[in-house]
């Protein structure tokens, strides 16, 4: 082989093998036949582990370029068919027209979770994805029909929301969440996903520093990736966020945001003190340094409801995201940004040329349901059915050899595997028996920082469901030691 790896690159080392392997056969340095190296030589030459290898020849193999058989080892398939000029206009490899800003060396694991959970004889671990259990269709159903009497609904909006949604949205952040707007101060937008997109395009620059917690939500890394900025990672635990470290960077380094997850953070299921919610604050207005908020798990709480950082922010310190798809459905695609009115003027300038606003019906659908006060209703049926669910998956979890601790809300447990147990061959013998998870190497700006970690989600699944699940991973583990 004629390449090397760069163990410093926070790309996954099995994507930098398979994208350099990729390389030399789209050249033709590899040809049609070309014999490779075994996964298991390839890992002893490289110095990585066999897993890395299968799964970049796994890769390699789903893109068609390559092929196994037994007694022939595995071989490069791929043929420019150039032979006589025939069909030489046949064929074009879309990767050498991707732009600077595509998701070039991206894993596509949102879109692989969405097709995972809609199979049949899936116990599902992985998605973060509400219940359809307390699903309210009869309420949803009850709505629709009202609305469907206003013809408006099936026209435009304004671009930061439908003018009686936002006045109602704001009502009900300042009810429930103690937080204090005008109609000039919210914006209305499809998924917190695009609303931090519409952050990240509008304000942040290549090479910009953003402190974010580690580990992560994966899809935030990789927009801040995609957006060129250095990510400074500062650590979570059981004890809290490493504040002591945030103000040595924010003392020392030019930095343009913190993004931070302080309600049941994903993946960790971690809640933040209200005491280090106020010192955050605190340093962000010392230092001059604004926090992207993300909350979209704050209201599903067991105990008690913890204040956001932009309740406890009187000087417009904090850009906060909200979303319905956690707490309501995802299929309705309405989240929301609530900051300064500078801010909000200069995102709709931006959604205007994106998809110019959100979903008028979805709009239309979750006022009334704010409205009538169904939100509050449901609220507090899921929290309830989701406490169950956590107790369930907790009791099972206690039964085997994996390390975690107990979230007080929202939709994940966070576990921790023995060194000598590798998440890779404990995610393949889980497939082959019906269950999946998402390994933690996603949600570290370095992966290799999550070689010894798996997220469960316990709300999407049944109860049923999750005791079996984890029935069948801790049996795996115990078999694997």
């Amino acid at each position: 082989m004629k390449f090397t790896i760069n163990r410093n690159d926070p790309l996954p080392l099995y994507l930098q093998i398979k994208n350099e392997i990729e390389m030399l056969i789209l050249s033709e340095e590899y040809p049609n036949g070309f014999i490779l190296l075994s996964e298991r030589k390839l890992a002893d030459i490289l110095g990585v582990n066999r897993s890395t290898t299968i799964k970049s020849y796994d890769l390699l193999k789903d893109m068609g370029l390559i092929e196994s058989k037994v007694g022939k080892g595995t071989y490069v398939i791929y043929e420019k068919n150039i032979a006589n000029n025939e069909n030489i206009f046949n064929e074009i490899y879309w990767d050498n027209y991707l732009g600077n800003y595509s998701f070039k060396n991206s894993i596509n694991i949102m879109s692989k979770i969405m097709s995972e959970v809609s199979k049949e004889n899936l116990i599902s671990l992985s998605g973060g994805f509400p219940s359809k259990e307390v699903y309210p269709y009869d309420k949803l159903k009850q709505i629709n029909i009202e609305i469907l009497e206003n013809n408006e609904i099936f026209f435009q909006t304004p671009v930061r929301g439908d003018r009686a949604f936002v006045l109602t949205l704001i009502k009900y952040l300042y009810s429930n969440k103690h937080i204090k707007l005008n109609h000039k101060e919210l914006m209305v937008t499809s998924g917190s996903q695009q609303a931090l997109n519409l952050l990240i395009q509008t304000f942040v620059n290549p090479g910009d520093n953003i402190i974010i917690e580690n580990p992560s939500f994966f899809g935030a890394i990789h927009l801040f990736r995609k957006a060129k900025a250095n990510l400074i990672s500062t650590n979570i635990s059981g004890e809290g966020i490493d504040l002591n470290h945030i103000e040595f960077q924010l003392k020392n380094n030019n930095i343009k945001f913190m993004y931070l997850l302080p309600n049941f953070q994903n993946p960790t299921g971690y809640n933040m003190s209200i005491e280090d919610r106020k010192k955050i604050l605190y340093l962000s207005k010392k230092y001059k340094v604004p926090i992207i908020e993300e909350d979209p798990y704050g209201e599903l709480y067991f105990d008690k409801y913890t204040p956001s950082i932009k309740s406890l922010d009187t000087e417009n310190f904090v850009v906060h995201i909200g979303t319905f798809s956690k707490t309501l459905s995802p299929g309705f695609r309405i989240g929301y940004i609530a900051a300064d009115k500078t801010v909000i003027k200069k995102l709709t300038l931006l959604n205007q040329f994106i998809d110019i606003h959100a979903n008028t019906i979805s709009q239309n659908i979750i006022n009334k349901f704010l409205s009538k006060d169904f939100y509050n209703e449901h609220l507090e049926i899921v929290r309830s059915h989701y406490k169950l669910k956590r107790d369930a998956m907790v009791n099972e979890l206690n039964k085997g050899q994996l390390t975690f601790q107990i979230p007080k809300g929202g939709y994940y447990i966070w576990c921790q595997l023995d060194k000598r147990i590798s998440v890779d061959l404990l995610l393949k013998e889980s497939l082959k028996n019906g269950v999946d998870f998402i390994p933690g190497e996603f949600f570290f700006n370095n992966s290799y920082e999550g070689r010894n970690f798996i997220r469960l989600n316990f709300t999407s699944s049944t109860k049923k469901e999750i005791i079996k699940g984890v029935r069948i991973i801790n049996d795996i583990i115990k078999n694997m030691r």
